[in-house]
């Protein structure tokens, strides 16, 4: 009996020691997230995020939510100056900025300590996770692993007279990376803003403090798309794309690596995908809205890589909301978006050459602007002019999303054309004074675009046109556009003109002039506005309009102005209920075009230039 009892005992034993021996391990060695104390007594040791290092203005990813510690502003080195380019789908002013190259040895004069560094800080927001690890001396066993919230000291428990090494990891998110093996891995970094720290700290008993000024493990670049010049917001950025070359010579600089946590060092280096770069996207300022967006990206870039002169490209996808509304003909379909980009279209920039530095702040500022179609070796705008009369409208001068297509129109306030589209000679208003400015110098960004001079007008004058006509329609018959009796003109664009132009209907990938008559005394002669039949009194008939649009140059009381008229047989069929509709129509007769004087006072349409080329 006594053996019996003296083995259950003896097993009794080991089962305690076990349970003991497992409780340590776990609290040891476990690679998870651990208890944080709030308690005060015993041994504890309090960390406290001093800040984020920085050598400049912070991205905006942390702009709305942090405050800078210091009055230091570094200053900056322009890589490329605002330069004017082209795409097959949009033109843009590009810049990019950078830091210079007395911004590591200013930093390095001032110190790298933690106290030093902090100097050069900014605090982190409240709220952003990070993760901070204790290991032993020798960071070959992992003790603590503690995450933690920015705005709330973690107490961490640990022995006194002894010393940890400590790692602290964040990617500045309310989310952070797990560890595994000692790793971060490449895959959860992917367009993160990396921050890292590290170091040694020797516990005395009671109470510790450590303040931990972070650094950055990624090359962060901020670039702002700013789409007022084609003058709708932006609704989706589907993809973002920053490399060297075009085509099949495209080489990304988007990357992604590895983190090695006791060291600090990025490895396994891969390329993201142009779809996860959109990750991080703020409106730039409160006053611009949806109109200017900031995309912030973070990028690990092999040390020594060289940007060589002229080879950076910018590859941006996105939808800008369509207002108005355009029906696309002849299937009447209502679009309210338009895509802009593709796999295919870069922004090549006219770069300096420069060698990207980890954890430094690159700055890319695109302007884009609506493609212009040549004609004549002229760079016109694809569609009319009009001036934006609706409240809070950040910028008036813009171009009609549509060159063919009829907008807006309220029959009781004629808000879209008498109002909008019909300018009294060189009037900053369309009914303003005649000859007190260009209003196409104020389409934004001011300065782009102009009036068309006499000569420009005439050289179009004399080109061969022909009734623009929606495919599979032959003849002389006219496309109603909308239930609208439009006329329009169209002559066929020079060799090496855009091919395509965002997501545009046919429309906007030719040259039109309209036949839309004008103002005159405050009212509307031949304008599509009126020619509608259910606006008529009925029956068949014979309808005469014109094509008015002005010049940049006087002569006394009377301006320049290319004028055509056209009569058009409009043919109807009778139905039920409050409208008409228009059966057929054919043009009848077609005068001489030719560019001519009128009087400054009468309402013409405005279709402007290009005020300096693109390179």
């Amino acid at each position: 009996m006594y053996t019996i009892n003296k083995k259950i005992k003896n097993f009794i034993n080991s089962l305690i020691v076990i349970g003991l021996i497992s409780v340590i391990f776990s609290s040891c060695a476990k690679d998870s997230d651990a208890v944080i104390s709030d308690e005060q007594t015993g041994t504890v040791l309090t960390v406290n995020i001093a800040g984020i290092e920085e050598d400049m203005a912070m991205p905006t990813k942390l702009a709305s939510a942090a405050k800078n510690t210091s009055s230091y502003t570094a200053p900056r080195t322009m890589i490329a100056e605002k330069t004017l380019v082209s795409t097959q789908g949009f033109d843009a002013l590009v810049s990019v900025e950078g830091p210079t190259p007395k911004q590591k040895a200013l930093k390095a004069a001032m110190g790298s300590t933690q106290t030093s560094s902090a100097a050069m800080a900014t605090l982190m927001p409240a709220g952003i996770k990070y993760r901070i690890l204790l290991y032993n001396a020798a960071g070959t066993t992992l003790l603590k692993n503690v995450v933690a919230t920015s705005g709330t000291n973690p107490n961490i428990q640990v022995d006194g007279g002894t010393q940890y090494k400590w790692v602290a990891v964040s990617i500045n998110t309310t989310t952070v990376p797990t560890v595994s093996s000692g790793k971060i891995l490449a895959s959860a970094l992917a367009n993160e803003d990396v921050l890292y720290a590290s170091g040694v700290v020797s516990a005395v008993k009671g109470q510790n403090y450590l303040n931990i000024t972070l650094t950055r493990k990624s090359t962060r670049i901020q670039v702002d798309v700013d789409t007022r010049g084609l003058f709708n917001e932006i609704t989706t950025f589907k993809s973002l794309d920053l490399g060297t070359g075009t085509g099949t010579g495209f080489q990304s600089l988007m990357k992604t690596a590895d983190l090695d946590i006791l060291t600090g060092n990025r490895t396994n280096i891969t390329t993201v995908a142009a779809t996860q770069n959109v990750k991080y996207i703020t409106n730039k300022d409160v006053s611009t809205g949806n109109l200017v967006k900031t995309v912030s990206l973070y990028t690990v870039i092999p040390t020594g890589t060289v940007v060589a002169p002229n080879t950076l490209t910018v590859r941006p996808i996105f939808d800008v909301k369509m207002e108005p509304n355009v029906y696309y003909q002849p299937n009447n379909t209502n679009v309210s978006s338009r895509t802009y980009g593709n796999s295919n279209i870069y922004l090549k920039v006219n770069n300096a050459s420069f060698t990207p530095v980890n954890g430094e702040l690159y700055k890319i500022g695109t302007q884009m602007i609506e493609a212009a179609i040549k004609v004549g070796g002229i760079s016109w705008a694809r569609a009319d002019l009009f001036y934006d009369t609706r409240t809070g409208q950040l910028d008036r001068y813009k171009f009609r999303p549509d060159a063919g297509a009829i907008h807006w129109f309220d029959f009781s306030t004629n808000e879209d054309t008498d109002k909008r589209s019909y300018w009294n000679w060189k009037s900053l208003t369309p009914t303003g004074t005649a000859g007190s400015g260009d209003p196409c110098a104020l389409v934004y960004p001011a300065g782009l675009w102009r009036m068309p001079t006499r000569a420009e007008l005439t050289t179009v004058s004399a080109m061969t046109s022909h009734l623009y006509q929606w495919s599979g329609t032959t003849g002389q018959y006219v496309n109603s556009v909308y239930g609208y009796g439009g006329v329009n003109q169209a002559w066929n664009t020079d060799a090496g003109s855009p091919a395509t132009f965002g997501d545009y209907s046919d429309y906007m990938t030719n040259f039109m002039l309209l036949f839309n008559g004008y103002r005159q005394s405050g009212a509307l002669v031949g304008s599509r506005a009126v020619l509608d039949y259910w606006q008529a009194t009925g029956g068949d008939r014979a309808v005469t309009t014109q094509m008015r649009y002005w010049s940049s140059e006087e002569t006394g009381a009377n301006a320049y102005a290319i004028g055509q008229t056209i009569t058009v047989f409009y043919q109807t069929r009778s139905q039920t209920g409050p409208q008409g509709e228009i059966s057929d129509s054919y043009v009848q007769s077609t005068a001489a075009r030719s560019v001519s004087t009128f009087s400054k006072n009468l309402g013409f349409n405005i279709r402007c230039v290009r005020a300096q080329p693109v390179s």
